[in-house]
């Protein structure tokens, strides 16, 4: 590397013989100094005796930091207004034919993630990355013994943020939905008692379940949120998909029992007893139905798994309290004893086919399924209007771990630029990517041609 002279010769105030003023662009923090020529190891002059004009001298640093960045971004605009092809709601109602509007539906959300993608390019966030670098050499030179953390301010720069505040509107979310159904367990405990309907005992059955379903979530997201450690080097964000899945193979396997003695008792039950339903059990079910009905709509509007998880329990508790009412009560006004256990059969078909999509959806996710269609185009637009810099983008994989997705692209760089320039606009497109709502992390690989190896054995 060559030191980089910061005189301008035409303005160059007096100095002794034998002192010059040199700097290092890579290092924001030196201060400027008149120093006796001594290179060190890294052609960067060793700091010497008196200060001179330093608020110049730092003016003139910043004046060359943003010239290099302006070089690596250049000016990449975005492509178009994507606004102006946005259909309003209006228009999409007004749409008679629903597979146009589910496209035009589709073109929104893929036009949002354009928007976001320039919105991200357009703030100081790549910029302030870029100017960071370089802090790793010291005042005299020397490179810095440890890893530095993640460059510039980043959590302040990131226009999602509020992490900490989602994290426990989560929290408080999971516990509320726990403490609601300990409650409602005991009041259905109660209506199988005076009923013992086939129904009420798989609504129970459901409400078990449900108490079990809030206590794993809550264990799961707890320890998802606790960040790395020695023992999980990338964190454990994973755990709480897998919370999931290990309480819907319980969901699956608890309902096919249910369903099991159902099917028994429809089958050889010689009693024929008709179910008697009371104006407290009524009275009880409703209540359960109504708060479920409120559960529903708190969940369903916070995007977090866990919380989307319960939303999706809730309403399943809403359809299910619903008919597993009706059965027996239609049953008792009719006089139909069957009415009441081919009820809870169908229900309990109904769970075992809702629940076990969801746990075929957490299998394929824990075991590196591929992201959308939409977040692998608005990532390739992400690379593409990063820098003038980057010529090619050679290979682009994109692939769930967990909830996530990972992120591996590959890049051609303008072969006129050196190692520290490739490796600053690589990284600094790195971070970029992983500020993107679902990405958990991103590779960045640096090509000098474009027909290179593939990069992994498998």
């Amino acid at each position: 590397m060559q030191a980089v002279d910061l005189i301008d010769e035409a303005s160059t105030p007096l100095v002794q013989p034998g002192m010059q003023r040199r700097a290092s662009m890579f290092n924001p923090n030196t201060p400027g100094y008149l120093t006796t020529a001594r290179p060190t190891r890294f052609g960067i002059t060793a700091i010497g005796a008196s200060s001179v004009d330093v608020s110049a001298f730092q003016e003139r640093l910043e004046y060359l930091h943003d010239k290099r960045v302006k070089s690596l971004l250049g000016d990449i605009g975005p492509l178009t207004d994507w606004m102006k092809f946005y259909k309003s709601p209006d228009i999409l109602k007004s749409i008679p034919k629903k597979d146009i509007r589910k496209f035009y539906e589709h073109q929104n959300g893929l036009i949002e993630r354009y928007a976001d993608i320039d919105e991200l390019l357009g703030s100081k966030l790549p910029i302030s990355l870029l100017k960071s670098y370089g802090s790793d050499l010291g005042i005299d030179g020397n490179l810095q013994d440890h890893r530095a953390g993640v460059p510039a301010d980043i959590e302040e720069l990131i226009a999602a943020g509020g992490e900490s505040e989602k994290d426990s509107i989560v929290k408080f979310t999971i516990v509320l939905i726990l403490i609601i159904n300990v409650g409602l367990l005991g009041g259905k405990g109660l209506v199988v008692y005076l009923t013992f309907s086939m129904s009420l005992i798989a609504s129970l059955v459901d409400s078990v379940l449900d108490l079990l379903s809030s206590a794993i979530i809550y264990y799961a997201n707890s320890f998802s949120t606790k960040g790395k450690s020695a023992f999980f080097p990338v964190g454990t964000a994973r755990l709480e998909p897998l919370g999931i899945l290990i309480f819907s193979i319980i969901m699956v396997t608890s309902f096919l029992q249910v369903a099991q003695d159902s099917l028994k008792l429809l089958i050889f039950d010689k009693k024929h007893e008709v179910v008697q339903i009371t104006f407290p059990t009524l009275a009880i079910m409703i209540l359960t139905i109504a708060i479920k009905l409120i559960c529903y709509y708190a969940c369903i509007s916070v995007n977090n798994s866990s919380i989307q998880a319960l939303a999706e329990d809730s309403k399943t508790d809403i359809v299910f309290n619903t008919f597993s009412i009706i059965f027996p009560l239609i049953g008792h006004w009719l006089e139909l004893w069957w009415l009441d256990p081919l009820g809870a059969l169908m229900l309990c078909i109904f769970v075992v086919f809702q629940w076990s999509a969801v746990a075929f959806e957490h299998i394929s996710n824990l075991t590196g399924s591929a992201a959308s269609t939409e977040q692998r185009q608005q990532i390739l637009y992400c690379c593409m209007r990063f820098a003038t810099s980057i010529q090619k983008i050679t290979a682009l994989q994109t692939y769930h771990v967990g909830d996530n997705i990972n992120v591996e692209v590959d890049l051609v760089m303008n072969l006129d630029l050196n190692m520290r320039d490739c490796h600053d606009i690589g990284e600094t497109l790195q971070y970029a990517i992983e500020t993107l709502p679902g990405v958990e992390r991103c590779f960045v690989h640096i090509d000098y041609r474009e027909g290179n190896f593939q990069g992994h054995l498998t």
